[in-house]
This record gives C-alpha cells, sequence and structure tokens, in this order.
C-alpha cells in the first residue's frame, strides 16, 4: 500500500481551504507523487488544462455557469478515462463549489457530491492525506459529524507518527515543510498542539512571514468559525 505523507504545499492548500473555501488542492508537508499529477491521455490534460483556465476567472465574473456545468461535465468523463490523476477531482471539487456560491444559485446536496468525489478517489488511494482531511470538513459541513471524526481520528494518527522538527538552522522549505503541521492540528480539533508547535517556531524564526501568517491563523480565529466560513477574513500574506 503506497503511503501518502502530506504534501510539500500543505501548507499553501490548507490556507487556501481555510480562507477562500473548497478551491484547494491540499499540500502541506505531503509530498506530491508524481504519478498522481501526470497522465499520459492527452485528452485527460486538455480537459484540465482547459477547466483550470475558466476557474482561473470566476473570481473576475468572466464565467457563465453553462460554461461551468459544461467543464463539470467534462471532467467527469476524464476521471474514468484515468481514474488515478488526481489533478481530475481536485478541478472537479473546485468546480462543484464555484457553481454553487455567488453570482451562481446553490445546489441542494452539493456537499454530498463533493464527498462522493472524495470517496471515489479514497477507494483507489486510501492513505492519501489530503484527500481524507478534505472529506473531514466536508462531512463536517454537511453535519455528518461522525463520519467526519472518523477521517479525523486517521490523520491525528497519521501525525502521532510524524518526526516533526522544530530546530534551529532549517532551510526555508524545511520550516514550511513542518510548521505547516500545525494548520492540520488546528483543522483536526487539536488547535492546542498546532498553537504550541506554530509558537515554537515563531520563537527560533520570529521574522518568517509564513510562519507569523499561519500563527495568526491559529491564534486569532475559531476553528468552527473559519472551517464554516462565518468569520470575515483579515489575513493576509
Amino acid at each position: 500500500m503506497q503511503l501518502y505523507p502530506i504534501k510539500k504545499n500543505l501548507f499553501i492548500s490548507v490556507l487556501t481551504f481555510l480562507i477562500l473555501g473548497f478551491s484547494i488542492s491540499f499540500a502541506c508537508a505531503q509530498k506530491k507523487f508524481d504519478y498522481n499529477y501526470k497522465t499520459s491521455n492527452s485528452e485527460v490534460k486538455k480537459i484540465n488544462n482547459d477547466a483550470s483556465k475558466i476557474l482561473s476567472q470566476i473570481n473576475i465574473g468572466k464565467v457563465e455557469e453553462s460554461a461551468l456545468i459544461s467543464v463539470k461535465k467534462d471532467l467527469k468523463r476524464v476521471i474514468h478515462l484515468d481514474p488515478d490523476y488526481k489533478r481530475s477531482y481536485l478541478n472537479l471539487l473546485d468546480c462543484i463549489k464555484s457553481l454553487n456560491e455567488k453570482p451562481y444559485s446553490a445546489k441542494i446536496g452539493f456537499q454530498k457530491e463533493q464527498i462522493d468525489i472524495c470517496s471515489t478517489w479514497l477507494a483507489r488511494h486510501p492513505d492519501d492525506q489530503d484527500m481524507r482531511i478534505k472529506r473531514g470538513i466536508l462531512y463536517e459541513k454537511n453535519k455528518e459529524i461522525v463520519l467526519s471524526d472518523k477521517d479525523y481520528e486517521m490523520v491525528k494518527n497519521y501525525l502521532g507518527k510524524l518526526n516533526i522538527k522544530c530546530v534551529t538552522g532549517m532551510s526555508e522549505q524545511e520550516i514550511q515543510d513542518n510548521a505547516s503541521y500545525s494548520l492540520l492540528f488546528f483543522v483536526v480539533r487539536e488547535r492546542e498542539k498546532g498553537l504550541k508547535l506554530i509558537s515554537d517556531f515563531k520563537k527560533i524564526y520570529p521574522n518568517n512571514a509564513r510562519v507569523n501568517f499561519m500563527y495568526k491563523v491559529i491564534a486569532d480565529n475559531n476553528r468552527e468559525e473559519y472551517i464554516f466560513e462565518t468569520k470575515t477574513r483579515s489575513i493576509s500574506y
């Protein structure tokens, strides 16, 4: 069974999730396994490239709802063509999220649809902590607390097996990879552990912008308000 540690850029993913909602690709210190982000199918590549371009234009108001619906249909199709290409799943999650935000009209049951996408991937890649924590948050938003707790518990067990470093003389990448675990602790209801970890980094690296950003996310926010996006975002990086 392939083990998926939390990807290198989980820092960026978690923050994007917490601040912008579900347009994320969780990547904290989990290494990106190339085969999950590569495909030999040219149609799969093209559909995902086109989808990424369209999704990137949503915030500037240049995407019609009909275009998003078409993207969603195409992404579902290419998942069947290459079910191990993770980018298709991430783009599809982002597309569904976007379709259910203003100026588009929310549809009943869209979070269940997102959960099913995560579950489809996890059935093939059960050790992918990235997708598991995505699904856990979606379960929580959908008020399926028993199921969200189950996913969070698996991520907690994963975190408990890690050798997280916080020492002087670390490179910027090492700081990012290790400090970003504080955000995972925050998400899986281990706020005190996350706060202690990022506080330790802040003491050693007081001028590191990413460390200070993560510290503000954890220290200044209520987890549930952040997860459910009921608090106005005021942090910038």
